[in-house]
C-alpha cells in the first residue's frame, strides 16, 4: 500500500536521534496502517508510547479526523460493501456509520463546534458536498448542483463552507452558509497571483482568524504549484511561494502566525515552515527520502509528517524549528495519514 498523492508534496538528523519531551506539545495522534495485513486505524500518545488499534477488522478504514473536542474520530471505511463515513469514540468504542449508503462518501471534517460533519459522495450520480450530525441524523446535501463538488472545508466559527467545484471552467472556490444559503463564487480561474497563472486549486485551508484560505494554485499538467493565499472578502490572491516547483498540504499554525507545508525540489519532497506573510521560509527536512503530509501540535511547537526515509511509510515527529526528530511508528507496516488531536 503506498498513499496516492497529487500536488502533493525534516535537517537531516541520526537515526538514533532520542526522543524529545515530544509529550509536552499535548494531544495524542492518529494514523492508519497496513502492519496487521489491512488498513487499521491507530491512536498513539505523541512520543510513540500506548499504541492502540482502534478498529482492527479486515477492510479498509482510512483518513482518521479528530473531533474538536477530542472524544470522537471521524474516518471512512469500506466494511459494508460500499465506502462510508463513520464515527467512533476515541478509544474505539461505539462505531457508527453516519453516512450510510452505497455510493463513495469520503473526506470527512468536523464543524468547529462537533455537531456536524461535512463530507463529499457520489450518490446522486455526480461530487456534491453533504452534511450530517455526529450522530447520524438529518443528513442532507449541501450543495445540490450537477457540477463536481469537492474538498469542503468549515470556517473557524463554523457558519461557512469553502469548496471546490467545476460549476464553472477552470475549477473554482465557492463559499457557502452551513444551512445552504448565500452560496458566492470566491476565485476567478484563470486569474493570476504575482506571476503565477492559477489554472488548478487544491488544499482548501482556512486561517485560524477566519479571514484568509490557503490554497495550492498550479498549472493543469502538475508541473508546479505554488501556495495562494486568498481573502475571504474580496477573493483577492496573493502568492506566498514562488517559482516552478510542487507545493502542497498548506496547514495554519495554531496560532495563524506560520504555516508548514511540503515543497519537491530536485524531485524530493521534504517538509518546509514559513511565515504566514510567505517570508522566512524554514527547512525542516533534508532527506533524499520523501517526507508528505505534515500537521501541527495542538500547541504549535512540533509537527508530524510522513516519511519513507527507512524504506517504508513511518510517522515522524520534529520540532518546528527543525531540531528533535524522532520516528514515532518504528515498524516495517506503512503508517501514513497522521492526525494530531486536540488537548483534552
Amino acid at each position: 500500500m503506498r498513499p496516492c498523492v497529487c500536488l502533493l508534496a525534516l535537517l537531516c538528523l541520526a537515526a538514533s536521534t532520542p526522543l524529545v519531551d515530544a509529550q509536552d506539545a499535548g494531544g495524542r495522534l492518529a494514523f492508519y496502517s497496513d502492519r496487521d495485513g489491512h488498513n487499521d486505524l491507530y491512536v498513539m500518545n505523541t512520543d510513540g508510547s500506548g499504541l492502540t488499534n482502534l478498529t482492527d477488522q479486515v477492510g479498509r478504514n482510512l483518513e482518521p479526523v479528530w473531533s474538536p473536542d477530542g472524544s470522537k474520530i471521524a474516518f471512512r471505511s469500506y466494511r459494508d460493501g460500499a465506502w462510508d463515513v463513520y464515527v467512533m469514540n476515541a478509544d474505539g468504542s461505539g462505531v457508527l456509520n453516519v453516512s450510510n449508503s452505497q455510493s463513495v462518501d469520503k473526506l470527512p471534517v468536523w464543524s468547529p463546534d462537533g455537531s456536524q460533519i461535512a463530507f463529499r459522495s457520489n450518490r446522486d450520480g455526480n461530487w456534491e458536498i453533504y452534511l450530517v450530525n455526529a450522530d447520524g441524523s438529518d443528513l442532507r446535501n449541501l450543495t445540490n448542483n450537477p457540477a463536481y463538488d469537492t474538498a469542503p472545508t468549515w470556517s473557524p466559527d463554523g457558519s461557512k463552507i469553502a469548496f471546490r467545484s467545476s460549476r464553472t471552467h477552470p475549477d473554482q472556490v465557492y463559499l457557502i452558509n452551513a444551512d445552504g444559503s448565500g452560496e458566492r463564487q470566491l476565485t476567478s480561474n484563470p486569474g493570476t497571483a504575482g506571476q503565477l497563472e492559477t489554472l488548478s486549486l487544491s488544499g482548501l485551508t482556512w486561517s485560524p482568524d477566519g479571514r484568509t484560505i490557503a490554497l495550492v494554485a498550479g498549472d493543469l499538467n502538475s508541473l508546479y504549484a505554488n501556495i495562494v493565499a486568498v481573502n475571504v472578502e474580496t477573493g483577492e490572491m496573493k502568492l506566498l511561494t514562488s517559482g516552478r516547483d510542487l507545493h502542497g498540504h498548506p496547514r495554519w499554525s495554531p496560532d495563524g502566525s506560520r504555516m508548514v507545508y511540503e515543497c519537491r525540489r530536485a524531485n524530493n519532497w521534504d517538509i518546509y515552515v514559513m511565515n504566514a506573510d510567505g517570508s522566512e521560509v524554514r527547512r525542516l527536512t533534508n532527506d533524499p527520502a520523501n517526507e508528505w503530509f505534515p500537521v501541527w501540535s495542538p500547541d504549535g511547537s512540533k509537527i508530524a509528517f510522513t516519511s519513507e526515509r527507512d524504506g517504508n511509510w513511518e510517522v515522524y515527529v520534529i520540532n518546528a524549528d527543525g531540531s528533535g526528530l524522532s520516528n514515532l511508528t518504528s515498524n516495517p507496516g506503512d503508517d501514513v495519514g497522521v492526525a494530531w488531536g486536540p488537548v483534552r
